[in-house]
């Protein structure tokens, strides 16, 4: 699975992404800042190029995300005069959105990030929380609310929480009780684990713990936006040493993956190739989409170099 860009669909990229990949994710266009830059206005066309692609190639699509604190549509958190919103009013806009975008890809989509990133990294409320404008405005329960409203939308998708910095033990924990309190109301499917890694941590022996503390919960597991940044910036060259570590850590992440197979529905890529962004030369192919070690790092190990 890929986690991509719109222009991404045509040429070599969309060439590779058939080649190499069975499902997709727009990276950006299908959060509510995009699908819904104004009250009352849906820009649907970019999501529907991703639908369409996926639909002509046999490819699916997890969509990513519904409700984030960084790419929100802002107009909802203030009403017509310029006040901070109700949180009936908030309430309100934030189903109608979720009933209208869901029910429009009803069918085409089998999987949604329904709220992202939550909890907080500190600072948090008593339970972990991130203070955002939903938290603030609705309360603690807007993400209950959030998924209640999902579930209605579509019983028959999917519906995931997702994070990253997952390996973290106190924010681990405190995830771990959100996700547990949805699932015992039946409003979440699993737990994305979004793995930005770099070549050295976190510890495999964290991340497998994490693996095992959801898979406790009888959730689906999927790696939503998987990388291992190689320190090395983009437009500076990689030496051979970092590119076999970089290569090995890939199989590494992808033997862990195959060991829990029954918990881990998928594994998603954070990009295609290497490319002017935060994380250093971190994928599998290099800018000029030539594929790197790290690519067989998870294709044909036997290539590899012995790391030492």
């Amino acid at each position: 699975m890929w986690m991509m860009y719109r222009w991404q669909l045509e040429g070599a990229y969309g060439q590779l992404l058939t080649k190499h990949f069975n499902s997709l994710t727009a990276t950006y266009e299908m959060k509510p800042k995009y699908m819904s830059p104004s009250e009352g206005v849906y820009e649907f066309e970019a999501a529907d190029q991703y639908v369409q692609f996926a639909e002509e190639h046999g490819m699916g699509v997890r969509a990513h995300a519904l409700l984030w604190h960084i790419d929100a549509a802002e107009w909802m958190f203030k009403d017509p005069r310029g006040n901070p919103a109700s949180r009936e009013l908030l309430l309100a806009r934030i189903q109608d959105y979720v009933e209208t975008v869901m029910t429009r890809y009803k069918g085409k989509i089998y999987a949604w990030d329904v709220v992202n990133e939550a909890i907080a990294d500190s600072n948090g409320d008593a339970n972990g929380l991130r203070k955002s404008p939903f938290y603030e405005l609705i309360g603690p329960d807007y993400i209950e609310k959030t998924y209640e409203f999902a579930r209605a939308a579509d019983p028959d998708v999917k519906l995931y929480y997702n994070e990253y910095f997952t390996e973290i033990p106190e924010k681990r924990e405190h995830m771990y009780r959100l996700v547990k309190r949805l699932k015992e109301k039946g409003l979440i499917d699993g737990v994305g684990l979004q793995s930005h890694y770099n070549l050295e941590s976190p510890p495999i022996k964290e991340i497998e713990k994490t693996i095992n503390m959801f898979a406790e919960l009888g959730l689906d597991i999927p790696i939503t936006e998987l990388d291992v940044d190689s320190g090395i910036p983009f437009g500076e060259e990689m030496s051979d040493e970092v590119a076999v570590r970089q290569a090995h850590r890939y199989k590494e992440m992808l033997d862990l993956y195959k060991k829990h197979k029954d918990h881990i529905s998928s594994v998603t890529l954070w990009g295609l190739q290497d490319e002017k962004s935060y994380n250093n030369q971190a994928m599998l192919f290099d800018s000029a989409l030539k594929a790197k070690k790290a690519y067989w790092g998870l294709v044909d190990e036997s290539s590899l170099p012995v790391l030492t």
